[in-house]
């Protein structure tokens, strides 16, 4: 099972839930995947009631779909989809940017931002693909963290496609991992300046180039 927030304690539903999130992010469950209820009892040790409440809930974050008579699968986006959510990435996130900016010296969100562009910049120095999608993740829930609005960590969290942005993350070659960082040390030096307007722009900028990636790449899967 993952672990869990201290803060936060789970329910044995959000546990599978979020067990079954990581294991499509990190790739053990790819898209079209049938997942066998039998088998997922067994691996986490649950009964089929919580079982099946954690697949919809899934469901309901368009992870995974209930196929009639052939039961639940890992999601296959279409390149439409894929388009159509990264255009409402774009207009969230660049609000969470705007509104980070007000807030980074509140609390201790500066502290926390300038370690993990430290933590980043090792990473994409060090070559360690999977372990700078990782840092990618956090930067993106981070900022809509100290952005404080709660109602835009909701709207993320559901936007957020973990399986297609790590895959484009995993082929990223060291051009693009270097603009990737480039980005984020915009969008982060913005929000250290307390310039809601131009954090808001660079968040814009990247995930429109983030967009354009992984057209890239899922066009290559098509062929």
């Amino acid at each position: 099972m993952p672990k869990t927030d201290k803060d936060k304690p789970t329910s044995l539903v959000d546990q599978v839930v979020q067990a079954i999130r990581e294991g499509i992010q990190e790739g053990r469950f790819v898209p079209g995947q049938r997942l066998i209820e039998s088998d997922l009892t067994e691996q986490f040790g649950i009964s089929r009631g919580p079982l099946r409440e954690a697949l919809s809930r899934l469901a309901g974050d368009s992870l995974v779909v209930v196929e009639p008579h052939k039961g639940v699968a890992v999601r296959r986006f279409t390149q439409e989809e894929l388009e159509e959510l990264y255009d409402v990435r774009q207009a969230v996130e660049s609000l969470a940017a705007r509104l980070a900016a007000a807030r980074i010296n509140h609390d201790d969100n500066r502290a926390r931002l300038q370690d993990l562009m430290t933590e980043m910049q090792t990473f994409s120095s060090s070559g360690d693909v999977m372990a700078y999608a990782s840092c990618n993740d956090r930067f993106h829930k981070l900022i809509v963290e100290i952005s404080g609005n709660r109602y835009l960590s909701r709207l993320v969290e559901h936007l957020h496609v973990p399986i297609f942005r790590e895959l484009s993350m995993r082929f990223m070659d060291a051009a693009a991992r270097q603009q990737s960082i480039a980005d984020h040390q915009a969008i982060a030096q913005a929000i250290f300046d307390g310039a809601g307007g131009p954090a808001e722009q660079a968040m814009s900028q990247h995930v429109q180039r983030s967009k354009a990636l992984m057209g890239t790449l899922t066009r290559q899967k098509l062929r």
